[in-house]
């Protein structure tokens, strides 16, 4: 299997490698010094949310340009957005549940009360009626994703 070099743009590269390691280091922060609160940490975990944006930023960048491609072709029906959001859940949803199935293992061994809002994480509304508590908090940033998927291509789609 070949990744298919000559189509990659290094600045891209680039900026997902920067992003990575933001958050990387962000996460390792709370991980490490989880009780700690100085100016250093927040600053760490400060780039670490520029990290996030980062990725945002990429996310719309690539998966928009394949969408204008799509639409400026003038070829665009709706079963071609069916597509599209089948390839992206299957890249992206059975991690995402897998991580949540072993964050519900953890936290029910730790003894944490997660399990009245536990249904949300399951249709990806754990951030949209309160602010989302400390379990998988990570997950905030897919849950916004996941409905970009959805509304972008119908909003592209009406609007052209």
């Amino acid at each position: 299997m070949s990744i298919g070099t000559k189509h990659r743009v290094f600045g891209l590269d680039a900026i997902r490698a920067l992003a990575i390691v933001l958050v990387l280091f962000s996460h390792s922060s709370l991980l490490l010094f989880p009780n700690q609160d100085n100016l250093f940490l927040n600053l760490i975990r400060f780039f670490g949310a520029i990290g996030v944006d980062l990725f945002f930023v990429l996310s719309g960048f690539l998966i928009g340009g394949i969408l204008l491609k799509q639409l400026n072709a003038k070829k665009v029906m709706f079963k071609d957005f069916g597509y599209f959001w089948i390839r992206r859940w299957f890249r992206t949803l059975p991690n995402y549940y897998f991580i949540l199935i072993i964050n519900i293992f953890l936290g029910y061994h730790f003894g944490e009360d997660i399990f009245d809002r536990l249904g949300y994480y399951f249709l990806f509304l754990q951030n949209f009626s309160s602010k989302q508590n400390e379990f998988f908090t990570e997950s905030w940033s897919l849950s916004i994703e996941e409905f970009a998927y959805i509304i972008g291509p119908l909003l592209l789609y009406v609007g052209v």
